[in-house]
C-alpha cells in the first residue's frame, strides 16, 4: 500500500487512462520515503510482475516481491547488471515490460554509458524507471532523455497513519514520537522501530558531536562500525539541515558542506571511513 505521494498518484492515473505513458523515468527525492515501493506498485499495475525486471541492493524487494526478476547488488550497479537489464528488456512479450533501477547513482560510469542505448532507442512496449536520491551523479545524458518526477518526504500524519496500519500495537504516544523523529521517511520510521533504545541513544549522542572535545569525539566515532555509519551521516544531516533553518548561518553551511564531502570520500572514493570521521571530528 502506497502512503502520501497524492500528487504522483493522481499524474499516472491520469497518463495510465490517457496511454500517454513516457518511456523513461526518474524518481528523485531523499532516501526511504517510498519511491522505490512506488515504482513497483506503479509497474504491477500496467503489466504482469513476471515483466518486471528490479536492480536494487534491498534485500527486503526480493522477500516482498519474488514474483518479480530481480538483481541484488552491494555497493555499484556493474554494467553486467545493466546488460542483463537491456536483454530482458529486448525480449518479444504480449506485455508491457518495465525495468527499475533503484539508486542509479550507483551505476558506474560504464554502466551508465551501456544504459543511453536504450534509453535513446526504447523497444517497443517497454519503460524504465531509475530512482535516485543523488540525481547529480548521473550524466547529463541519460538525465536529459528522464521525465524528472519529484518526491517529497511523507507529512507528519502521512508517517502515522503508517505506522498506525502496519504496527497496530503501537501505542498513540509511541507513534507521534517516531513520526516526529522520522522526518516524514516511512523507511526511517522502521529503522526506530527496530531498536528504539539504541537509537535514542545514538541521536542523543549526534546531538553532542558537534559541541563536545576532540577526545569525546573521538570516543563517539569508536561507537560507529559499518552498520551505524549511514544512520550517522542521516542523523547529523538532520541535525545541520535544523540548524541552517533556524540560523541561516555560514558556519553551519560550511560544516554541512564539509560533511557532505566526507559521505561522497567514503561513498564514492571509498576511503576508509574512520580516517574520514577522525579528520572531520579534528576540523570541527
Amino acid at each position: 500500500m502506497i502512503f502520501g505521494h497524492k500528487i504522483q498518484i493522481n499524474y499516472f492515473k491520469k497518463i495510465k487512462e490517457k496511454n500517454r505513458l513516457f518511456s523513461s523515468y526518474l524518481f528523485s527525492g531523499k532516501e526511504g520515503i517510498g519511491k522505490l515501493t512506488f515504482a513497483i506498485d506503479l509497474a504491477k499495475s500496467l503489466t504482469l510482475p513476471q515483466e518486471i525486471f528490479v536492480i536494487s541492493k534491498n534485500k527486503l524487494v526480493s522477500q516482498k516481491n519474488s514474483d518479480l526478476s530481480l538483481i541484488n547488488f552491494e555497493n555499484s550497479i556493474s554494467i553486467k547488471d545493466v546488460k542483463n537489464l537491456i536483454n530482458f528488456l529486448s525480449l518479444t512479450s504480449s506485455q508491457k515490460k518495465i525495468g527499475i533501477i533503484d539508486e542509479a547513482h550507483l551505476l558506474t560510469f560504464e554502466a551508465q554509458n551501456a544504459l543511453l542505448k536504450i534509453l535513446e532507442e526504447p523497444p517497443k512496449n517497454t519503460y524504465l524507471i531509475l530512482i535516485s536520491q543523488l540525481p547529480s551523479q548521473l550524466l547529463e545524458t541519460i538525465l536529459s532523455r528522464l521525465v524528472k518526477i519529484q518526491f517529497l518526504p511523507l507529512s507528519l500524519n502521512e508517517i502515522e497513519e503508517f505506522l498506525k496500519s502496519n504496527f497496530k500495537e503501537l501505542k498513540e504516544k509511541e507513534i507521534k514520537e517516531i513520526a516526529s523523529l522520522s522526518f516524514g521517511s516511512p523507511q526511517k520510521a522502521l529503522k526506530i522501530l527496530e531498536n528504539k533504545e539504541r537509537y535514542f541513544f545514538f541521536k542523543e549522542g549526534i546531538s553532542k558531536f558537534l559541541t563536545s572535545d576532540i577526545k569525546e569525539k573521538l570516543n563517539f566515532l569508536d561507537l560507529i562500525d559499518s552498520d551505524s555509519l549511514n544512520s550517522f551521516f542521516e542523523e547529523i544531516f538532520l541535525f545541520l539541515e535544523k540548524e541552517l533553518i533556524r540560523k541561516k548561518d555560514k558556519e553551519t553551511l560550511n560544516l554541512t558542506k564539509n560533511l557532505f564531502n566526507n559521505y561522497w570520500l567514503i561513498n564514492f572514493k571509498k576511503i576508509s571511513p574512520n580516517l574520514v570521521l577522525e579528520y572531520f571530528a579534528l576540523s570541527t
